[in-house]
């Protein structure tokens, strides 16, 4: 985190004194930002401290993300014509896949790790909250966490991954994102290319991501409880959903070997 400061402050003296702001110093300031979201995720351990992640977040990180797409949007109009669009996807695409891709893979890598953590601290707290409610009813229930813990349960994201109808991903999210720029071709992000062709929004020869769409979006957890009779209780059901949706368990990125982001457990 400290070096990333540094380098911050450093384009801002160097900048100060003059020079042109150009789309590969905002790019790379772009990406410092998207830490700077998992730099102060670290901090959620509880409902208490998610709210005060999510206020720091709305207050202070979000408005950085906002001043870096407005520079885009003069970096753009001032430097690239209406001809110049390829010129811009080239480098644009040398700068993701060579000079910041350090920065971008870890960028999932630590979003990824974030989620298995505090999803599974959400599962000990609804858990809890089921075995206690088991001693005062021998009835069917179920607790929703997202209506006891709702801090915990809506995270602000980094644009990169944020985005409506569970979109994100890349660097053309609808909302989100650094190059989301009309007729921009999609560029690849955090968790693999998004989208392709024309349905896609992106050029033929763009893959599609193999990212659920699910692994960028805030889910909700329930935990349902049935009784079995004699005052004992079947195993307790976990279930995480998107909307109305129940996803299939365990969902990991990347797909099949990676960091599973849906926790049944809390061990």
């Amino acid at each position: 985190m400290g070096a990333r400061r540094w380098l911050m402050l450093g384009v801002l003296v160097f900048c100060a004194s003059g020079c042109v702001d150009s789309m590969p110093v905002a790019l790379r300031d772009w990406y410092n930002v998207q830490h700077e979201f998992l730099d102060t995720m670290t901090w959620v351990v509880d409902e208490d401290s998610a709210a005060r992640y999510n206020a720091t977040i709305k207050d202070r990180v979000r408005p950085k993300e906002n001043a870096i797409k407005e520079r885009r949007d003069k970096i753009v109009n001032a430097t690239y014509g209406a001809d110049d669009k390829k010129k811009l996807v080239a480098q644009i695409l040398e700068l993701k896949t060579k000079t910041l891709k350090a920065e971008i893979d870890s960028l999932d890598v630590r979003l990824r790790q974030q989620q298995h953590r505090i999803r599974k601290i959400l599962v000990k707290l609804a858990w809890d909250k089921a075995e206690e409610m088991k001693r005062s009813t021998d009835r069917e229930f179920e607790v929703n966490a997202a209506e006891i813990w709702k801090e915990l349960s809506n995270l602000e994201l980094p644009a990169e991954f944020a985005a409506p109808e569970g979109g994100g991903g890349g660097l053309t999210p609808p909302g989100g994102g650094m190059v989301g720029m009309p007729g921009m071709p999609t560029m690849p992000g955090p968790g693999g290319p998004q989208g392709g062709g024309p349905q896609g929004g992106g050029d033929a020869s763009t893959p599609k991501s193999e990212v659920d769409p699910n692994a960028n979006v805030n889910l909700s957890l329930f935990i349902v409880c049935r009784p079995r009779g004699g005052g004992q209780w079947e195993p307790n059901q976990v279930i995480w959903k998107s909307g109305r949706t129940i996803v299939p368990t365990p969902l990991r990125v990347p797909k099949d070997n990676g960091i599973d982001i849906t926790p049944t457990t809390y061990q």
